[in-house]
């Protein structure tokens, strides 16, 4: 059996959808497809031959003619339109609410009405009932309000990432799926947001693409902190350069740090853990604390500045 699979909405969706009687399926063209939010334009990514239908597949009603994406082209004029007034009575009514974008659907979920979707971002509660009745009392139309996370934002208004590309959310990525810090870390990457979010602030999603190869190239290699005995050096690991699989040991010796491949290192362990206490027996006696004052390395700095002379310790 025949299904499409369709992209439609300013987010992007994606979706299975089963054409209604003899609908000729094409990809790469508009068409027009029952949703849960109304009768809207998509576009159909593919043609999918399968044994089985989806379960949650929705209809494809027909592939779109030209009135369809000429309606279709004026209702995206209007949303513009209707966007700039529902700004306008948000700073009114709920000032707190940023307006995103809007777009208006071929026809709402009740009959003969016309259907109007605002996208919204806010960073504390919203008093949605009171912007929801405003906007429809001034618009006239049936009215969805959509609240989106930084990333949807990133989607919907577009932008570049630090590769210099189109961003990944806004081209080809089909879900946002979650990004973890561990992904980061795997590729040795720091925890300054500097290095890992992207355009929306978050976590890069290319992280989450790249992790497989990480994972695979990352396995087998001792971890930071393990001890590894090879033929030219005996210490503990102090980085790992995961692509190239190698591992930057520092010598128990106290030589210059040496790399090593993977293939080079005999055994790898784990640094040897302190033994628990017993119960009932008395806790170890705690180390001397450092007298408080001007440390060594700051003794040093004030005499190169010319003072001639320490500074005392304070009292």
């Amino acid at each position: 059996m025949v299904h499409a699979l369709v992209r439609y909405g300013r987010l992007r969706q994606l979706a299975e959808f089963v054409p209604s009687g003899d609908a000729r399926l094409e990809p790469r063209r508009a068409c027009v497809v029952a949703t849960p939010r109304g009768t809207e334009v998509g576009l159909v990514l593919a043609v999918v031959e399968a044994e089985r239908l989806p379960e949650q597949a929705g209809l494809l009603l027909r592939m779109a003619t030209p009135e369809d994406e000429a309606n279709a082209r004026a209702l995206a004029t209007r949303a513009e339109q209707d966007l700039a007034r529902v700004g306008a009575l948000a700073a009114t009514v709920a000032p707190e609410v940023r307006v995103i974008t809007a777009e208006r659907l071929l026809a709402g979920a009740r009959p003969g009405a016309q259907k109007l979707v605002v996208y919204y971002a806010a960073s504390a509660r919203v008093d949605v009932p009171a912007l929801l009745r405003a906007a429809e009392d001034a618009l006239g139309v049936e009215l969805d309000l959509v609240q989106v996370g930084a990333r949807q934002r990133a989607r919907v208004c577009g932008g570049a990432g630090v590769c210099g590309r189109t961003l990944c959310c806004s081209t080809f990525l089909r879900a946002l799926e979650p990004v973890t810090m561990r992904m980061a870390q795997v590729q040795g990457l720091t925890t300054s947001p500097e290095a890992t979010a992207g355009a929306c602030g978050r976590l890069k999603c290319c992280l989450r693409y790249e992790n497989p190869l990480y994972e695979e190239s990352r396995r087998g290699l001792p971890r930071v902190g393990w001890i590894v005995t090879a033929r030219r050096a005996r210490g503990p690991v102090v980085a790992v350069d995961v692509l190239r699989r190698r591992v930057l040991v520092r010598p128990e010796d106290g030589g210059a740090p040496v790399a090593l491949f993977a293939e080079e290192v005999l055994r790898a362990a784990p640094p040897a853990r302190a033994p628990l206490p017993l119960a009932g027996a008395a806790p170890p006696p705690e180390p001397p604390q450092a007298e408080r004052g001007w440390s060594d390395l700051a003794r040093r700095l004030w005499r190169r500045m010319g003072s001639g002379r320490a500074p005392k310790q304070e009292e």
